[in-house]
């Protein structure tokens, strides 16, 4: 019989960053999106090994511009953290 549940740590993880454009062959923007308060959230961008290759903070009413150009090829990983928290994860693809 199949297991039909939601993971339990899925409630967790929201929608609170947009990132545009995904996939990318130079630079992606972050914005926030559905933040109901002024707290900040870090923003960590790793490579497939787990190298960080970005970290910066976003609040609900900034938008970040994240330099990929100089990055290799591949799938990076976006974690965003309110209070040392993890809140959301996305890939991010970087084209040729």
């Amino acid at each position: 019989m199949a297991n039909t549940t939601e993971p339990q740590n899925e409630s967790k993880v929201e929608n609170l960053v947009s990132v545009y454009p995904n996939p990318t062959t130079n630079n992606i923007t972050l914005a926030v999106a559905n933040m109901a308060t002024d707290e900040e959230l870090n923003v960590i961008i790793t490579d497939a090994l787990g190298r960080k290759v970005y970290q910066g903070n976003l609040t609900r009413t900034s938008n970040l511009q994240v330099p990929f150009t100089n990055l290799d090829a591949g799938i990076y990983i976006l974690n965003a953290y309110v209070k040392n928290e993890l809140v959301q994860s996305n890939k991010i693809i970087k084209m040729k």
